[in-house]
């Protein structure tokens, strides 16, 4: 029986997901960085430097961070890991309640570092 190509590639981008959704709680940053946008945002960095530099160059023949496909396709990499991914998914567990592993793993947010302004 053949594989679906679908069902695999679906597969693995939900795994990787997982993997980077979970680094998010690794890295406690909200001691350093107040704004969880901002945090969010390096968040994003992770995804995409793996991207432009180890999936690109490896797995496809358009080189370092795939500007075979475009000059613009770095930039693009970068703002959609971190507005289209890392800025909704960080917005999608505050407003759930988590927090960052550095303060409490499991706690509801507090009133004054809500994630919309009151």
């Amino acid at each position: 029986m053949a594989r679906d190509s679908g069902m695999v590639d679906l597969f693995s981008k939900v795994a990787w997901g997982g993997v980077w959704g979970a680094f998010l709680f690794l890295i406690p940053l909200r001691k350093v960085v107040a704004r969880w946008w901002v945090r969010a945002l390096v968040y994003g960095c992770g995804p995409s430097l793996v991207q432009i530099l180890v999936v690109f160059p490896l797995t496809t023949p358009y080189g370092v961070g795939g500007v075979g496909l475009g000059a613009l396709t770095p930039a693009f990499v970068f703002v959609f890991n971190t507005v289209g991914w890392s800025i909704p998914a960080y917005a999608y567990f505050r407003l759930h309640g988590f927090e960052d592993v550095g303060r409490a793993s499991h706690s509801r947010a507090n009133a004054d570092d809500a994630l919309l302004p009151s």
